[in-house]
């Protein structure tokens, strides 16, 4: 599902509002016909190469652990106990961190149960091919390949200055004038250009990760056992707690039931997996479904599509141009 989707049905519904509750999230996502624990799975891109927004939500909304298959930049734009999990390491936020997931890694945010006020973010998409003709034609700037979950941090004049690159991105995307697109598209090439000479003078900073909660270490957990089944009882042995304790913690941090999370997270790998091209019987063995029909219905559940058909979506994606 493509987000300027939702953006219509939001300025429907609720026009000139840039932030919304999760009730008022659940009436858009109810216009469009989607369920809310599945939108982040099924995003795509509307354009083929750059797409930016500004998302503002309340400490109601929650995000379901997902992946891209497109490069995300995050720009915090104020400090208000948002929480993000990348992989399996979580980070709090302030204002100016910025946060550059590629393709495939699993994340989610999480927020506190009160907030004084809305999460407020930019939101910079860049396509798979966007990124690998940037580097073909600038080869300081990062690659397909060599890009990696990147948390930083800035402050003072420095969060100040590439706020403005954000924002202005975010405006021009808004405003739809004579070529926008193209402008946006060298907003972000001159925004990528910044934060490498920033990162390479020390101007902005790795972030480092908040000490392990129960949650994080239960993440790591299921990563390298996702091949085989696993339960609550065994997790709560691991780690020498209740099984109560395990279901109530997890639940309360991520949002969602360890069992969904498990699935969650195995949904991940079998698409990083189908897009590297393993067989389908192979993906659904290495990611812990106990047979192929299990696997079927849980990818078709939460991605609206087959992993047969996704597979044909992505080798038509890496078609070479004519």
């Amino acid at each position: 599902m493509k987000l300027s989707e939702t953006q219509k049905a939001a300025d429907l519904l609720f026009p000139g509002s840039t932030s919304f509750t999760k009730l008022e999230q659940e009436k858009i996502l109810e216009h469009l016909g989607k369920d809310r624990d599945h939108f982040y799975h099924e995003l795509e891109m509307s354009s083929r190469y750059v797409e930016t927004y500004e998302m503002n939500v309340d400490s109601s909304t929650s995000e379901n652990l997902h992946s891209h298959n497109f490069h995300e930049i995050i720009f915090c734009r104020n400090t208000c106990g948002a929480e993000y999990i990348v992989g399996t390491k979580r980070y709090r936020l302030h204002w100016g961190d910025i946060i550059y997931i590629p393709p495939g890694i699993g994340h989610c945010l999480i927020l506190p149960e009160k907030m004084r006020e809305y999460y407020k973010r930019y939101v910079l998409w860049l396509s798979k091919e966007f990124v690998d003709r940037l580097h073909k034609l600038f080869p300081d700037l990062p690659t397909e390949d060599s890009v990696h979950a990147t948390l930083l941090h800035t402050e003072d004049n420095v969060r100040e200055y590439l706020e403005r690159h954000f924002c202005a991105g975010v405006l021009e995307a808004a405003s739809h004038n004579a070529a926008w697109d193209a402008i946006i598209m060298g907003n972000t090439i001159q925004l990528l250009g910044i934060m490498k000479r920033m990162s390479m003078n020390l101007e902005i900073l790795p972030m480092q990760p908040e000490e392990p909660e129960l949650p994080e270490k239960i993440l790591s957990y299921v990563e390298a056992n996702l091949a085989r089944k696993i339960t609550v009882p065994e997790i709560a042995r691991v780690f020498y707690v209740s099984e109560s304790t395990v279901t109530h913690i997890f639940r309360k941090k991520m949002g969602v039931s360890l069992s969904k999370c498990i699935t969650q997270r195995r949904l991940i790998s079998a698409k990083n997996q189908i897009e590297a091209g393993i067989p389908l019987e192979v993906v659904a063995i290495q990611t812990g479904f106990s047979d192929y029909s299990n696997f079927y219905r849980a990818f078709k559940q939460a991605y609206g599509i087959s992993p047969r058909n996704y597979k044909l979506m992505q080798s038509h994606q890496n078609e070479p141009e004519l």
